[in-house]
């Protein structure tokens, strides 16, 4: 069954033979839902010749569900023919699958450490997704406090690295290996914000990490003990 994003604009193109040749014809694609159009190409006119044409229906996609999809043909305004596609069509709301596969850190001072977060973003619908994702890093330290940090790409001064998959799409992420100010480790952050830290008394606490996307999708956390 294909499958679209609500919103995506797509172009069918349906073979329609009208004999004779010199008619004035029309013809509209269209997707129902319990009995009522939901979207629809508008009425497309055309001249028959008597054989084959491949007439463009450009279609809008409607919100997420699944519909069948119907071709009516008219000739002179009169209703020849109403045809049922083989297949529906589900709209889908296409979504990232988030997951790290590793996280290893690094004690570069005496009281923060650094991880590389190692990341997998996965695109299985049939569809082209578009968003935004964050990873965040969480600790507990033993004076009784929580660090957080975000990161997006490394090139992105941004919280948000955003991100186009095509469908079936996979893309794997490392953060780079860089070294950090032991006096503003934050600053550090801003500039290369893949990377995480902890800054804190030192204890033997796990640290945490886990992705978010714009659509409200969250990861499994991973768990790093020391």
């Amino acid at each position: 069954m294909p499958e679209f994003a609500p919103g995506e604009v797509k172009t069918a193109r349906a073979p329609i033979t009208v004999k004779p040749s010199g008619l004035s014809c029309s013809a509209e694609l269209y997707l129902v839902s319990n009995g009522a159009k939901v979207t629809t190409s508008g009425i497309k006119p055309f001249t028959s010749t008597g054989a084959r044409q491949d007439i463009s229906f450009p279609i809008t996609m409607p919100t997420e569900g699944r519909y069948p999809v119907w071709l009516d043909v008219f000739v002179q305004a009169m209703l020849i023919g109403a045809y049922k596609a083989v297949e529906d069509v589900s709209i889908v709301i296409s979504k990232f699958v988030l997951e790290i596969t590793d996280v290893k850190g690094v004690n570069v001072g005496e009281s923060y450490y650094l991880f590389d977060v190692y990341c997998k973003i996965s695109n299985p619908s049939g569809a082209p997704t578009s968003g935004w994702v964050r990873c965040y890093g969480q600790r507990m330290g033993d004076i009784g406090k929580t660090y957080e940090r975000v990161w997006s790409g490394p090139y992105y001064p941004t919280k948000e690295y955003p991100l186009t998959l095509a469908p079936g799409e996979t893309q794997t992420m490392i953060s780079p290996a860089i070294a950090r100010s032991s006096v503003n480790p934050s600053q550090a952050s801003q500039n290369f914000p893949w990377k995480y830290y902890t800054y804190y008394e030192w204890d033997q606490t796990p640290a945490y990490f886990w992705l978010e996307d714009d659509k409200g999708n969250k990861s499994a956390v991973f768990t790093l003990t020391f």
